[in-house]
């Protein structure tokens, strides 16, 4: 199936050399559940940088910068979507009003369309995962 990996360095006493050897290996071993495509997601300055390539872990340098205290990060065997779209990979981005958050997973929904349809969720360029549109519809509806 994939793989979702990551660090929470919260209090920052980590040094980014071994955070981000951290991140190299965790990439690398997780290849045994997904060599499709590879990504990872932090904040910079505010904002959710999401940064995937369509490649085993192995084959991407993976980079965050300085003082970096969370990254999240997936490795995708594809069953659903082709991993040539980017778009499909994980860690995807999404937005709950003025929120932003980055979302990786693993596993697959097989009843995608049935959701969209039920659901009366709006189209997405990601050609199978509604998740990220059904749980921003769903806090929104929570929140207010």
């Amino acid at each position: 199936m994939c793989a979702v990996f990551g660090f929470l360095d919260y209090k920052g006493k980590t040094s980014n050399a071994v955070l981000k050897k951290l991140i190299h290996y965790l990439s690398v071993a997780a290849e045994v559940r997904g060599t499709d495509a590879t990504g990872i997601a932090y904040v910079r300055d505010g904002s959710i940088i999401t940064y995937k390539k369509p490649k085993p872990a192995h084959k991407v340098k993976l980079f965050f910068p300085r003082d970096t205290r969370a990254v999240i990060g997936h490795t995708r065997f594809t069953t659903q979507g082709s991993e040539k779209r980017n778009c499909n990979n994980h860690p995807f981005e999404g937005h709950c009003g003025t929120k932003s958050f980055a979302l990786a997973h693993n596993g697959v929904l097989y009843n995608d369309r049935e959701l969209r349809r039920e659901q009366h969720l709006p189209p997405t360029p990601i050609e199978n995962e509604p998740s990220i549109v059904y749980g921003g519809k769903k806090y929104t509806e929570y929140k207010d």
